[in-house]
């Protein structure tokens, strides 16, 4: 209590008593019950599958090869992206004399080698230069597409640039310097501070608030530039390697001996090789094997069976041994096959491969085994295709598709599944050559991995999401034929089709969008149509898109995807909200949340962006969450800098576990409640409120997003609640860079408990659920 004193003058004495009538108001949320706001779509918790970083080759698929058609070159061939012994190169071509080197214009070389720091000598070229803390996405794409800092020499001055994500680089420093002849460059990173140097001398010393993590090094080369260093020829242009293709290895025991050879010249796949064995002398085994996805191991349970087949050809009658095989080199499961024989010119040569079938129950488990291709005699086959897959006790619902995964992404709880991304974006992805049997589907070049698979598909995500029960958004690219799209939705029947993905909203994008909706209306009049990733503001091509759906009586969905969180929501809620006032029967949707990131941090970040999405639910009417899945520990050196690193569901061959935007979509999912509500709340925290359809729940969603914690009086108003104690499910962590990892799955998960209906402390940085019992 305040009281005055002779000292204290009357205004003062009233200032004093308003700032404490001021804290002594506690905080409060309202839920006013009786006054709904809207109804959801039942599509406002879903996720975003899309195949990149191995989503589906040694994800979903159930196939356990990784290299199956052989598509890959062999060590020695790979002369372009391994020239110079221990670094990879990206973009154009790379020429070595002695201790010089030659880069192509946009070409970049990046070390094995991890440095916060590197020195190159190099001829002053506009754009030449060196970065460090490289992160590079191996999908062989572009050179530029690896986050980190480049410090790069132009012909007047050097700039020290900086890429928190791949391809995103931005100009950060720079200092005048005049260039002649060659200069040794230095890039270092120390303490938060970057230091760039030419010949010993500090011209730039940048210090970061925001440092990135520690990486590779590499050299760079905007223009074409010539670099002087220790550099080596790569050890096996010196002494080549057997011909094997890259994701295959060589077994050998006993004397056996032989050789390999990869060709193109009567092949399985058309200008794709295949790989031939040939047993020379000796006795012992003589083959390949397959250690699965980038040879992390092909996990082997005992007592379970094992089934697949091959596409060989021979010349003569040939027996040879498929094999199960402990990582060293054990042979736990075999049986022989037998190749009828066919002479050159007698078939045509697709015509000459035979389909030999196959089944292995391994008698022990390993969970980093292999599968193996050998002879034990003279002789030589050709395979063309390897398909390996668990029996149906490892699959989802007989479909090809890897069960505990598809398990655990069904527990996540979401209501609607996308299958598109930049995948779509190559002209080898055409759904006609992604179906029908798994051995006739050629790879591709891909849009982020060079050798790309067409095993699973689009088809295969339609029936995954129907055995799930589950609407899917299925998207294809934008220049297939309207008569091949119409061919697949008749044949699939997706409830919803989306037209391209992230291309341009333009007048070509507007014209072939309508070419494939009177092609598609014609097989699937009730389908719903999904635009590409629409900008906002909107302009005269969306209103011309949309009025053209309603002249044909037809639905659409404007696809717009999110980049900067809750920021990027309140400008698709204004594109949503102008459609509406333009063209009320258009509806908007955020089918991608991007983040680039995984850790605990994305998880606040993705309630947040969850709540605001909820509370402008009237006009934004789906959601998707990326990415679905994500390898662990494949491409990255640093998990914070990679290329798109945001997947919700953490795989090995053997585990699967989950961060922090999975358990949100699942805290979401499972207290789901369409019926939103108004309340009022502090601006301390951010709230979301809804009731069940019966109206027997009510339902707040809390994120603290503050550093401290916030105890809130909580006040139901009408309404009268039961009198069942208030169910809590929070989310929260110490740590925000924090993450669940192979070794430590569960270091982030939500807990549940309960707590009164008037009152409830929130932790600094949580995500809260409540569900309050209404008395009927």
């Amino acid at each position: 209590m305040i009281q005055s004193s002779p000292e204290m003058p009357l205004a003062l004495l009233i200032f004093a008593m308003l700032i404490s009538n001021a804290f002594s108001q506690e905080a409060k949320i309202i839920v006013h019950a009786d006054k709904k706001l809207f109804s959801l779509s039942d599509m406002m918790v879903g996720a975003n599958m899309e195949d990149l970083h191995y989503q589906m080759v040694g994800g979903f698929d159930s196939q356990l090869i990784h290299g199956e058609s052989f598509f890959e070159p062999s060590p020695t061939q790979l002369v372009s992206t391994s020239l110079v012994a221990g670094f990879d190169n990206c973009g154009n071509s790379v020429k070595l004399d002695k201790n010089e080197l030659a880069l192509a214009k946009e070409t970049r070389l990046t070390s094995h080698a991890s440095s916060a720091g590197a020195a190159i000598e190099l001829m002053s070229a506009a754009g030449a230069g060196l970065a460090i803390c490289v992160s590079p996405n191996h999908s062989d794409n572009k050179w530029e597409w690896y986050s980190g800092y480049t410090a790069e020499v132009f012909s007047d001055r050097i700039v020290l640039s900086k890429a928190d994500r791949a391809g995103k680089h931005r100009e950060v420093a720079s200092a005048p310097f005049t260039a002649d002849g060659w200069i040794r460059l230095q890039l270092s990173l120390k303490d938060a501070t970057v230091h760039v140097s030419v010949n010993g001398q500090d011209l730039i010393v940048y210090h970061d608030e925001n440092p990135l993590p520690a990486g590779l090094w590499a050299i760079v080369a905007r223009s074409a530039a010539q670099f002087r260093g220790d550099f080596h020829p790569n050890p096996l242009l010196e002494t080549p390697g057997d011909a094997i293709s890259l994701r295959w290895a060589k077994i050998q025991s006993g004397s056996a001996t032989g050789d390999f050879a990869l060709s193109t010249k009567d092949s399985w796949f058309s200008n794709s090789p295949s790989q031939n064995i040939t047993f020379t002398g000796g006795e012992g085994d003589w083959g390949i094997d397959n250690a699965g996805l980038k040879r992390w191991g092909i996990p082997l349970v005992a007592g379970n069976p094992y089934e697949g087949f091959l596409r060989v050809k021979t010349t003569q009658p040939t027996e040879f041994w498929v094999s199960l095989r402990k990582a060293d080199g054990t042979i736990i499961a075999e049986q022989k096959l037998q190749t009828e024989a066919h002479q050159p010119g007698s078939a045509a040569a697709r015509e000459t491969y035979q389909k030999l079938s196959f089944s292995l129950t391994p008698t022990q488990s390993d969970p980093e085994g292999r599968f193996a291709i050998s002879l034990r005699n003279p002789g030589s086959i050709t395979v063309g295709y390897a398909f390996l897959q668990p029996g149906e006790w490892g699959r989802f619902k007989g479909l090809p598709v890897r069960k505990d995964l598809a398990e655990a992404l069904k527990a996540q709880g979401i209501r609607v599944l996308r299958f598109n991304g930049g995948m779509i974006e190559v002209p080898g992805y055409r759904w006609k050559k992604m179906c029908g049997p798994r051995d006739e589907r050629p790879p591709y070049d891909g849009f982020y991995d060079r050798y790309c698979s067409s095993g699973l598909g689009p088809a295969e995500a339609v029936a995954l999401g129907q055995a799930m029960g589950l609407p899917v958004i299925v998207g294809l690219n934008l220049d297939e034929k309207p008569e091949d799209v119409a061919d697949f939705v008749a044949k699939c029947r997706p409830p919803f089709y989306q037209i391209a993905n992230e291309s341009p909203f333009d007048r070509y994008y507007v014209d072939q969008f309508k070419r494939v909706a009177k092609a598609v209306w014609k097989v699937a009049p009730d389908i719903t149509l999904v635009t590409t990733s629409a900008k906002a503001p909107g302009n005269e091509l969306h209103l011309e898109l949309a009025e053209f759906a309603r002249k044909n009586g037809k639905s659409i969905l404007f696809d717009c995807h999110s980049f900067d969180g809750v920021t990027s929501v309140k400008s698709i809620a204004s594109f949503a909200r102008w459609m509406k006032e333009k063209a009320p029967h258009a509806s908007v949707g955020i089918l991608e949340f991007n983040a680039g990131a995984f850790d605990f941090q994305r998880g606040l970040n993705h309630a947040l962006e969850m709540n605001a999405t909820f509370r402008e639910g009237d006009v934004i009417r789906a959601t998707g969450t990326p990415n679905v899945s994500q390898p662990w520990g494949l491409y990255q050196t640093d998990w914070k800098a990679v290329l798109w690193t945001q997947g919700n569901i953490y795989y090995t061959p053997t585990k699967v576990w989950f961060q922090a935007a999975y358990y949100v979509d699942q805290m979401i999912a499972e207290s789901w409640a369409p019926e939103a509500l108004a309340f009022d709340a502090p601006a301390s925290l951010d709230v979301f409120a809804a009731k069940s359809t019966d109206g027997s729940r009510i339902v707040l969603r809390v994120v603290n997003d503050s550093e401290k914690a916030q105890e809130v009086a909580m006040d139901w108003q009408g309404v009268t609640l039961a009198s069942a104690p208030v169910r809590v499910t929070t989310l929260v962590h110490d740590d925000l860079s924090g993450y669940n990892s192979v070794s430590q799955p569960e270091k982030i998960k939500p807990s549940v408990s309960t707590t009164s209906s008037d009152r409830h402390v929130f932790p600094p940085h949580s995500f809260t659920v409540l569900e309050a019992f209404v008395n009927p």
